[in-house]
């Protein structure tokens, strides 16, 4: 039964989430207060009393501009280069991401035998392989630690919005360099650390001093 290449590469996070990150476009909108009479004040000079208006207060939140695309530039530029095989799994996930409203995830999972009747009526098992390869290989999809569910290059395609999972991206890239950090900083430590033939002459004179006379 075809499956999983062997030996080939999984990834326990999603390895397109940096260039995710890079390519968010990302602007601001003005959010105000609703237009009622609870929220209505007036712009009038303590020196001269005269009055200049109705103001209102607002706050600016950061947001996504791409988000209402369902497809973006990168997307359409692999899938023109799709063949026929990958074209049918790309409308699979495409179709999947659609039918859930909710549905704001970067993975997928893709098994055959789970398949609707309808759509195995569709794609016989070998191409649906052959086209999960060839998704591989336009770097939409990346195998994840476990069987049967993938990473989706969410600069080609994504349900919502893009930008809520770029910020989790950005917090766990943080977290992840911290780790590394720290990592590092307990190995210069431990490499710092003298052992008993590395102890400076001091050391070892202070380290004497307090030894009791035999």
């Amino acid at each position: 039964m075809a499956g999983r290449p062997k030996g080939e590469e999984r990834y326990a996070q999603n390895p397109f989430r940096v260039e995710v990150i890079q390519n968010t476009i990302s602007g601001t909108r003005t959010i105000f207060a609703s237009p009622s009479k609870e929220n209505i004040f007036a712009m009038i000079s303590r020196e001269t009393g005269q009055d200049f208006g109705n103001i209102a207060f607002g706050k600016k939140v950061k947001v996504d501009k791409t988000q209402f695309l369902k497809i973006y530039a990168n997307g359409i530029k692999m899938f023109l280069n799709l063949k026929k095989p990958g074209i049918k799994v790309f409308m699979i996930v495409f179709e999947k991401l659609m039918d859930d409203e909710n549905y704001q995830a970067d993975n997928i999972d893709l098994v055959y035998n789970m398949l609707d009747d309808n759509v195995k009526q569709e794609i016989g098992r070998t191409t649906f392989f052959k086209g999960i390869k060839e998704l591989k290989e336009a770097r939409f999809l990346a195998p994840s630690l476990q069987d049967g569910k993938y990473w989706i290059n969410c600069d080609y395609v994504f349900r919502g919005t893009r930008l809520t999972l770029v910020n989790e991206y950005v917090m766990q890239e943080y977290k992840d360099t911290m780790a590394r950090v720290e990592i590092a900083n307990n190995e210069l430590e431990s490499d710092a650390s003298p052992s008993v033939q590395e102890k400076s002459p001091q050391q070892l004179t202070s380290q004497e001093q307090k030894s009791p006379d035999k």
